[in-house]
């Protein structure tokens, strides 16, 4: 290994780094999900919203019923929504294509409603992950209060079929960064503490 410490990768374009590895990806492991979900988190930070859509579109066809797909949709459309009517970020041709698109992605639904919706999905409840991207897509969308959402939303998480011990040490930091609310995430805490007395789960 000539960079043993990573130094040189540090010192990298992290996200011209990043585009390189999931072009790669898009060619040798473009029948998964994920590697679709990975194409999109680098084409929206670059602000290139065809190659966002195609990767939305290309993880709907693998499974259309992942929440990390869904949760990616919601944030294609609300940030073209966003978008004022002299930013140059989206071509004429690329409005076209998107709205062509947009139907398909978004269930024939208007963009809040499909949002709304989202809880109704199959499997909506098998994984912890699916309730955070839900809970993520009615934040950023419908403007819910994360601390609430937090609050009202324990009892679903620990009737998820993959809650366990792992699961709360990665949900804990999320909650804290992503959806704030002190007390709600103490409750998680508690919640995660109580089920697992034996672990040791902390968000200090």
């Amino acid at each position: 290994d000539n960079d043993p410490n990573g130094d040189e990768l540090l010192n990298k374009n992290h996200l011209v780094e990043a585009s390189r590895i999931v072009h790669l990806l898009s060619i040798q492991a473009e029948e998964y999900v994920g590697t679709w979900v990975l194409v999109f988190d680098v084409a929206i930070r670059k602000c290139k919203f065809l190659m966002a859509l195609r990767a939305l579109c290309k993880a709907k066809s693998i499974d259309p019923c992942d929440f990390r797909m869904l949760r990616r949709t919601a944030e294609l459309f609300w940030k073209i929504e966003l978008l004022s009517d002299d930013d140059k970020s989206l071509s004429e041709v690329a409005s076209r294509v998107i709205a062509e698109e947009k139907n398909y992605l978004l269930n024939n639904k208007p963009l809040k409603e499909f949002v709304s919706s989202l809880r109704e999905v199959k499997g909506f409840r098998k994984k912890v992950i699916n309730l955070l991207e839900v809970m993520r897509a009615e934040k950023m969308v419908l403007k819910k209060d994360g601390a609430s959402m937090v609050a009202s939303s324990l009892d679903l998480i620990e009737e998820c079929d993959d809650f366990n011990v792992k699961n709360c040490l990665e949900i804990l930091p999320m909650l804290e960064k992503e959806f704030a609310g002190d007390k709600s995430v103490e409750a998680f805490e508690e919640m995660c503490k109580r089920k697992f007395p034996m672990a040791n789960i902390s968000s200090k």
